[in-house]
């Protein structure tokens, strides 16, 4: 960049105009460089240091209010005076939020541009120009807040700029290069950092992408003699919030500080303010527990910021215990986070009874992160499908940690059980071949923990070996809770931190249970499933085993047909059940259910038993009752008799 002192660019698509101005700032003695358009402005602006802009705002290619925000967000600090024939106030209060200094209306008056000119010149072309008039930055803003740390080897320098930024209120320390700079903003304590360019060790640039890589959220500035576009270009890129000039350090670093700290500041109240809508939204989809009433999962979750991604959920798929468990991870703590969050909940919401199985379910959300270019960022999930009556799950992980089952042996002693985490991230890659699944089965009482990387499972462990009286099954409400609060009195949070805790029975049910996938295959073997486990003795004293088996045939063909539409990756459980009074047989698709008795209604016409209308016909001839809750029917069979269970 080469830095003119005496330069002006004037920015005008009318070349009457730029002649005008030009013509009145020569005799000023300044040297006048022209552009078209707000693009031509960026260029020329990349190339030479200018003490002034004129700005036309109406232009083709590139507005200048485009330009004049791109020229903001570069960290440059020149005075840019509006130019337009648009000069409502509304206009006027448009170009300076775009970061324009001060506002010319058009046609011009040659008076009031040469004001314009001594104003933010001072009449000498050489000096430093003064400090504008409108504030761009927060007011009544405390510097105390926001520690400085300069890096400087020059004393003479140090010494100059420390008693600038500290009668400005800045808290500063300095260090000599920049290697010694890194160490320092390890402890997070700085909130600003100003460096020389050209610092021994880590120069300015490394620095500066160290800092962005670790420690994004703290505000970087340069400055320097003299260095080349490219330069100056790397520097964007990598996320300076400024560059000043060393000859303009006294007059346009403070204020520099000050744009960025309100630019900060804007920023921040913009994602709070969409961030806590998105967290009111993301605060009732995450719940503690199930979405019904549940004495087997319970969940915590801490948030690091305002806005964040991690979330939990679960979901009560049918009556016959079958639940499907979530816990996911969105990188990064920002709008953006608490957004794809969002997207995922409400991707997963509205697909998950469908697609129980949670490998086909991690597929299908893969798919659908790519597909609609959410891939720039990631989730990081764990998916459970659950039958508690069996003590079975399925478990699949997208990148998150593997689980710990722990249980208590009669002395008090624990056993832990770690699972297999990691996988490939949700919205990476379109492959759907690297996520992790594994099946497993529980033969003892205990309780399961699935969290994200929030929490590391050394810590679990230890919290829990500390109060081994957690696991005690009355205590199971609020487990999560506890856990969390243990990690956090011991070490400082470092991101967003989701525990679901699952309380594992250990022994099955007593009842007959039989899942499978939807098709006309599993329905003729869950057929001889039911006839080969129930005795002759089991069934009810004057029912016809006959009718009642054709019963049930046409309440799982409902199922497969109507509930699941044919999906064949939607389950269908078979449970039976025997008592004194009562045999009662429950199949359960993952459908919504229907009205029985406007189904009873479209049938009470037919006069003879007919395969089909639901199965209803069959159902109602062959049992004492029918009851449809949800995606569940249940066949019930009275009997007056003892029986053998």
């Amino acid at each position: 960049m080469i830095f003119k002192k005496n330069s002006i660019l004037v920015v005008d698509d009318n070349p009457f105009n730029r002649e005008l101005i030009s013509h009145i700032a020569k005799e000023k003695g300044f040297k006048i460089f022209e552009a078209s358009n707000g693009k031509e402005a960026i260029d020329k602006i990349k190339e030479s240091n200018f003490v002034l802009v004129f700005m036309d705002m109406i232009m083709p290619i590139m507005d200048g209010y485009e330009a004049t925000r791109k020229i903001r967000s570069m960290g440059l600090d020149i005075p840019i005076i509006a130019v337009s024939a648009m000069s409502f106030k509304q206009d006027r209060q448009k170009s300076l939020e775009a970061g324009c200094n001060d506002f010319l209306p058009k046609p011009l008056n040659t008076t009031d541009l040469e004001d314009m000119i001594e104003k933010y010149s001072k009449g000498k072309s050489k000096q430093e120009i003064d400090t504008p008039t409108v504030k761009y930055f927060v007011q009544n803003i405390n510097f105390r807040d926001f520690p400085i740390l300069l890096v400087e080897e020059n004393d003479g320098l140090c010494k100059k700029y420390i008693e600038i930024l500290k009668k400005s209120g800045f808290e500063v320390t300095r260090v000599k290069n920049g290697s010694e700079a890194f160490e320092f903003i390890k402890e997070e304590r700085f909130k600003i950092i100003l460096t020389n360019i050209f610092t021994p060790g880590i120069d300015g640039l490394g620095l500066l992408i160290l800092t962005r890589r670790q420690y994004p959220q703290i505000l970087f500035f340069i400055y320097t003699p003299k260095y080349d576009p490219d330069t100056f270009q790397l520097a964007i890129q990598q996320g300076v919030n400024g560059i000043i000039p060393q000859y303009q350090f006294e007059g346009s670093a403070i204020r520099m500080i000050e744009i960025a700290l309100h630019q900060r500041h804007q920023e921040e109240v913009k994602q709070t303010s969409t961030s806590n809508m998105i967290k009111i939204a993301q605060d009732q989809l995450i719940g503690f527990g199930c979405d019904v009433q549940c004495k087997f999962c319970d969940i915590a979750y801490y948030s690091l910021k305002e806005a964040g991604g991690d979330m939990a959920r679960c979901r009560h798929f049918n009556k016959e215990g079958r639940c499907g468990i979530i816990v996911a991870d969105v990188a990064g703590h920002d709008v953006m986070s608490s957004y794809i969050s969002a997207i995922f909940l409400g991707m997963l919401l509205t697909i998950w009874d469908k697609n129980q199985n949670p490998m086909e379910l991690f597929k299908i959300i893969n798919f659908e992160l790519n597909k609609f270019g959410y891939n720039e960022t990631h989730v990081c999930a764990t998916a459970i499908l659950w039958d508690r009556n069996r003590n079975k799950m399925k478990i699949a992980t997208a990148g998150n940690p593997g689980g710990i089952f722990i249980n208590k042996n009669p002395d008090g002693s624990l056993n832990y059980k770690e699972f297999q985490g990691g996988g490939m991230a949700l919205g990476l890659l379109k492959t759907h071949d690297l996520f992790f699944e594994e099946e497993v089965s529980f033969d003892k009482e205990g309780f399961l923990f699935i969290f994200s990387d929030g929490i590391e499972k050394e810590q679990l462990l230890q919290i829990i070996s500390e109060n081994p009286s957690m696991l005690d099954k009355e205590y199971f409400c609020g487990i999560s809770q506890k856990i969390l609060d243990g990690v956090l009195t011991k070490e400082k949070q470092k991101d967003d931190m989701v525990l679901a805790t699952l309380y594992i029975k250990g022994e099955a049910t007593s009842k007959l249970h039989y899942g499978f996938l939807s098709s006309y295959e599993g329905v003729d073997k869950a057929c001889e499933w039911f006839n080969e486990n129930l005795a002759h003795e089991n069934f009810p004293k004057g029912k016809d085993k006959d009718l009642i088996l054709l019963a049930v045939r046409e309440s799982l063909l409902n199922a497969v047909e109507h509930g699941n539409k044919y999906n064949n990756n939607a389950y269908v459980d078979l449970s039976v059940s025997f008592s004194p009074k009562e045999l009662k047989i429950n199949i359960s698709d993952e459908g919504a259910g229907f009205s029985l008795n406007d189904k009873i209604k479209q049938i009470d016409t037919l006069t003879d038993i007919r395969i089909g209308s639901r199965g209803l016909p069959l159902m109602l001839l062959a049992s004492d009752k029918v009851e449809v809750d949800g995606g569940t029917v249940s066949l019930i069979f009275n009997n007056n008799v003892e029986v053998i269970s």
